[in-house]
């Protein structure tokens, strides 16, 4: 009997607990219902804005970089006026018409955000040179010594890095 008077006791003061708590009214319903519904719209608000600034961001680095693949296939053009410059014997009207349209093209691609890069009697960065050879030399290690492909930056990025020969001890 002891065993059912303490079930008995202990089910009254469960029944005791569940009626001490009194029932939400409706309007506490609602309005947790309706704080519920204002953090969603805001949290999508906010996720809306951020979408909006990301898509921002995204297309001006589309804008600032869309040119790449062409001046990539623009390049060894300027490669073959280097090549020419260097083998001419003398100096005659068709070389300076090329070194003429050289210029023309190197200063419209400066103004598109595409320079070349000036390596000779730089240290050596593998960031913006690719190293082709290492040759002794008095210079410090690490110096570029000569040029063989140059390197171009499309504004803060490299478009091609340049082809260098570089100084060992």
């Amino acid at each position: 009997m002891s065993k059912n008077k303490a079930t008995s006791e202990a089910a009254e003061k469960s029944i005791e607990v569940v009626e001490a708590q009194p029932e939400k009214s409706e309007l506490e319903k609602v309005t947790e219902e309706r704080d519920t519904y204002l953090n969603m719209l805001r949290r999508n608000q906010a996720d809306f804005d951020n979408y909006q600034k990301r898509a921002l961001r995204e297309a001006e680095t589309e804008r600032k970089y869309g040119q790449r693949a062409l001046a990539l296939e623009i390049l060894p053009t300027l490669d073959n006026f280097d090549r020419f410059l260097m083998n001419i014997k003398a100096e005659d009207d068709v070389s300076k018409g090329i070194v003429m349209m050289q210029k023309l093209l190197l200063e419209a691609l400066a103004r598109q955000g595409i320079k070349k890069m000036v390596c000779v009697d730089q240290p050596f960065d593998p960031n913006l040179h690719q190293a082709i050879l290492e040759q002794p030399s008095d210079k410090t290690p690490g110096t570029i010594l000569i040029e063989a492909e140059a390197g171009y930056l499309y504004h803060d990025r490299v478009l091609r890095p340049a082809k260098v020969i570089v100084a060992k001890a």
